[in-house]
C-alpha cells in the first residue's frame, strides 16, 4: 500500500526540512521536549479514546499506565538530563559515533557506523 500524493508530498517536505536543519541548539531541543510533554498531557483523554477504538475495548487507565505515562516520564528524563555537550553523538562506552544521515537512530547497523579516529 502506498501513500497518496498529498501524504507523500507532506512526508517529503518533512524529510527535507529535517535533513536541511543543522543540529538543534540546546534551547530548541529543550523546547521540543517540553512541547511533546505538553501535547501528551493535554491530549491524554483523546489519545485514550482513540487507542480504545483501535484496540476495540481497552481501558483508559491501561493506556495511561502503558503508553502515556512512560512516554512523558522518558521525555521529562531527557529534558532534565539534557546537556550542552555533544555526548549524545557517541554511544556510551564506545568510541563509535553515529553517521550524520541517521540522526536520532539508537540502533544503527554496524555497517552504517563509522569509527572515530583515536
Amino acid at each position: 500500500m502506498t501513500a497518496g500524493p498529498d501524504l507523500q508530498s507532506l512526508l517529503d517536505a518533512q524529510r527535507s526540512a529535517f535533513f536541511s536543519e543543522e543540529l538543534a541548539t540546546p534551547r530548541v531541543r529543550r523546547d521540543r521536549l517540553t512541547r511533546a510533554i505538553d501535547l501528551l498531557v493535554s491530549h491524554e483523554a483523546e489519545l485514550c479514546d482513540i487507542i480504545a477504538q483501535d484496540f476495540g475495548q481497552r481501558p483508559a487507565n491501561l493506556t495511561r499506565f502503558m503508553d502515556i505515562f512512560p512516554a512523558v516520564h522518558a521525555l521529562k528524563f531527557a529534558r532534565r538530563h539534557h546537556t550542552y555537550d555533544a555526548q549524545w553523538l557517541f554511544f556510551r562506552g564506545s568510541r563509535r559515533r553515529r553517521t550524520s544521515g541517521l540522526r536520532g537512530c539508537a540502533s544503527c547497523s554496524t555497517s552504517l557506523i563509522t569509527t572515530a579516529s583515536a
